[in-house]
C-alpha cells in the first residue's frame, strides 16, 4: 500500500469522527431530556434487562465489555495509592497477570502467560510500540500511572473491539465534566524508597466549564541503581518524565470530545542484563477521542477515537558504562503508530444489542546500529535491525450481545483482519562484509520475500449462566484469533561475527492461530469472593523464538537466535 492510500484511509476515519461529533447538535438532541440524573443513572442497555452475570467489586463495566468474568478493573486505591510506579508492577495486582523485565524501568506484562506483541495494550486509546527490539520500552512504560482513571484487564477473547489479541489491557482517562460551582480541581501527589533519587511527584489541574475543560498533568520518577544482598550496585537507575494537556468538549450529558498530546521522556536509563544502556528516550502522542453514551432508542453507544505517536530511542555501549566491549556501538530507533476504532452500539429488540466497528492499525519502525574503534568514531553501519519496516492491521467487525431472562446472556462475534508487512530497506547493504537485510535472512531461511500479506477470519461465543443467591456464575467460552508476527520477529537484521549473536526474523513466518476454550465460575458473597477458570488454548503456527540447530526450514545450525512456526498447546488453571 503506498502513502497515498494510507493518507486516504485515515481522512475516512477522521470524517467520520467529525461527522459523529456534531450528531448530538442534530439528531441526538432530544436524548439529553431523557438522560436520567447521575445519581439514577440505569446500567448498560435497556432498563427492563436483567442483570448481567456475576457482580463483584473488582469488575466493572468498562464500555460495552459487560460485567463479567475474567475483566479485572483496577480501580483508585491503585492507581492513585502510591503503591506502584510502572504500569507493568501495577498490572501484577491483576488476576492471572504476570511481568518480566529488562531493568527497573518498564516492566513488560504477560496475560495468561502471553507477553509482547501477543496481548495488546492501549493508553488512552492509543497504540504505543516501543523503540527497543530488547523490550527496554514495552508498551506499558509510557503510562504514567497516576494520570489515569482506571485499567481494565481482559483476559481471553471476550469482544473484538480492540483486536484479536487473546488479552488486553486499557488504560482508561474518563471525560472530565464540570459544574458552574464546581469548576476547577487539582491534586498531587509524592512517594519516596530508599533508592529514589529525591521523591517522586506527580500533579493534575483542571479547569473548565460544563461545556469546555482544560487539564494539565505531569509527574517526575528518578530512580538510583539499587544494591543487591551481597551490597553491590545493581545498574538500573533512570530519570523519567510524563507531561499531557487535554482539551475536552461537552456538548451534552451524553457526549464528549477530547483532544490530547502526551510526552513521556526518559533518559540514562541503565540496564544491567543488557549488552546497552539507554541515554535518552522520547515519545510524543496525540489523541481525538468521541464518546456518545447510550440513550433511548436504537442507537446505543458511539465510540471513535484517532491517534499518533511517534518514538524516538537511542541506545550504546560507552555513555552510560565503561566502555570495555570490542566496538562502540549507537543504536537509534524510531517507531510512529497510527490507528484509530469506530464502533456503534445498536438495540435492535428487546434484550439484544448489536454492535459493529472497523479497527486500523499501522506501525512504522526503523533502527540502525553503528560501530565503531571508539566512542570518538562511531559511525559504520553495521546492522539494519528493523530495515525501514512497516506493519498494518485493518479490521471490520460485528458482535451481539443476547440477554436471556433468568438465565444470562450469550455474546458472539465474528472478525476479519487484512494483515501486511513490509521491509522497505530489505536491499541496504551495511558497511565492509556485512550482509544487507535480504541476504541474512536468505542465508538461514532460503528464499524470502520483503512484502507479506494475509487475510484471516476469527470469531468468538461466550455463555454465562446465573445460579440463585448467593451470587454464582459459570461460563463458557470459545475464540478463534490471529496474530501476525511482529517488527522483530518478521523482519530483525542483527548480525555479528559470532553466529551466537546474530538475531534473525522470519519473513516468512505464517499468522499464529489460537483456539482457545475458556470454562470458569465464580462465587460471591459480602465476605469473600471466589473464582476458578480453567483455559486450553490449541495454537496453529504459532510464533517460537528458538536458536538455529537444522530445525525443518532452517539452513544453518550456528545457534543464531531465530524465528520459526509452530504447533503448540497452551492450558492454564
Amino acid at each position: 500500500m503506498d502513502n497515498n492510500e494510507w493518507v486516504a484511509r485515515r481522512t475516512a476515519v477522521v470524517a467520520m469522527v467529525l461527522c459523529l461529533a456534531v450528531t448530538p447538535l442534530t439528531g441526538f438532541a432530544g436524548n439529553e431530556q431523557q438522560k436520567p440524573n447521575a445519581e439514577e443513572t440505569l446500567p448498560e442497555g435497556s432498563e427492563n434487562q436483567e442483570p448481567l452475570p456475576v457482580l463483584r467489586a473488582e469488575v466493572e463495566v468498562f464500555g460495552k465489555i459487560a460485567k463479567t468474568h475474567a475483566v479485572t478493573h483496577l480501580g483508585d486505591a491503585l492507581l492513585h495509592g502510591g503503591q506502584a510506579k510502572d504500569a507493568g508492577d501495577l498490572l501484577r495486582a491483576a488476576l492471572a497477570v504476570s511481568s518480566g523485565r529488562m531493568g527497573a524501568h518498564g516492566l513488560d506484562p504477560r496475560i495468561r502467560g502471553l507477553g509482547e506483541s501477543s496481548i495488546r495494550i492501549l493508553i488512552d486509546g492509543a497504540e504505543i510500540h516501543g523503540g527497543c527490539p530488547n523490550r527496554m520500552d514495552p508498551p506499558s512504560s509510557f503510562a504514567a500511572v497516576e494520570s489515569y482513571d482506571e485499567v481494565v484487564v481482559v483476559r481471553g477473547v471476550q469482544t473484538h473491539r480492540y483486536g484479536t489479541a487473546p488479552g488486553t489491557v486499557l488504560f482508561e482517562r474518563l471525560p472530565i465534566r464540570f459544574f458552574e460551582d464546581r469548576w476547577w480541581r487539582v491534586s498531587a501527589n509524592t512517594v519516596t524508597g530508599t533508592n529514589n533519587d529525591g521523591p517522586a511527584l506527580g500533579f493534575s489541574a483542571a479547569v473548565g466549564t460544563p461545556r469546555f475543560s482544560l487539564e494539565i498533568s505531569g509527574d517526575r520518577l528518578k530512580m538510583d541503581s539499587y544494591l543487591d544482598g551481597k551490597g553491590d550496585e545493581v545498574a538500573s537507575a533512570f530519570d523519567s518524565r510524563n507531561g499531557a494537556v487535554a482539551l475536552g468538549w461537552t456538548p451534552d450529558d451524553l457526549t464528549s470530545l477530547r483532544l490530547s498530546y502526551e510526552i513521556n521522556r526518559t533518559v540514562d536509563a541503565l540496564y544491567a542484563g543488557a549488552g546497552m544502556d539507554s541515554p535518552e528516550s522520547e515519545t510524543d502522542a496525540a489523541r481525538l477521542r468521541f464518546r456518545r453514551d447510550a440513550g433511548h432508542g436504537v442507537v446505543g453507544q458511539i465510540r471513535g477515537d484517532l491517534y499518533r505517536t511517534d518514538v524516538a530511542h537511542v541506545m550504546d555501549n560507552y555513555s552510560l558504562r565503561e566502555w570495555n566491549a570490542p566496538m562502540a556501538m549507537i543504536a537509534p530507533s524510531t517507531s510512529r503508530s497510527t490507528g484509530g476504532r469506530l464502533w456503534i452500539d445498536l438495540n435492535l429488540i428487546d434484550r439484544f444489542e448489536l454492535a459493529a466497528g472497523i479497527d486500523l492499525a499501522h506501525n512504522n519502525r526503523e533502527a540502525f546500529r553503528y560501530a565503531g574503534p571508539n566512542p570518538d568514531n562511531v559511525s559504520m553501519l553495521q546492522s539494519l535491525l528493523w530495515p525501514e519496516v512497516d506493519l498494518e492491521q485493518n479490521g471490520l467487525f460485528i458482535e451481539g450481545n443476547l440477554s436471556i431472562k433468568a438465565v444470562g446472556a450469550l455474546r458472539f462475534g465474528i472478525r476479519g483482519d487484512s494483515f501486511r508487512a513490509t521491509a522497505t530497506a530489505a536491499d541496504v547493504k551495511p558497511s565492509g562484509l556485512n550482509p544487507s537485510p535480504r541476504q541474512l535472512w536468505r542465508s538461514y531461511y532460503g528464499a524470502v520475500d520483503d512484502r507479506w500479506e494475509r487475510n484471516i477470519v476469527g470469531g468468538f461465543a461466550r455463555f454465562e449462566h446465573r445460579l440463585p443467591p448467593p451470587k454464582v456464575g459459570l461460563f463458557a467460552g470459545f475464540s478463534r484469533t490471529a496474530r501476525a508476527a511482529d517488527t522483530t520477529q518478521r523482519f530483525m537484521a542483527g548480525n555479528n561475527s559470532m553466529a551466537s549473536k546474530r538475531w534473525v526474523g522470519n519473513p516468512a513466518l505464517d499468522v499464529e492461530v489460537h483456539n482457545q476454550i475458556d470454562l470458569g465460575m465464580e462465587f460471591s458473597s459480602s465476605i469473600s469472593d471466589l473464582e476458578v477458570t480453567v483455559f486450553f488454548d490449541n495454537a496453529d503456527d504459532a510464533i517460537l523464538r528458538d536458536r538455529a540447530h537444522g530445525q525443518s526450514g532452517l539452513l544453518k545450525e550456528d545457534n543464531a537466535t531465530i524465528y520459526r512456526n509452530i504447533s503448540a498447546r497452551r492450558a492454564g488453571l
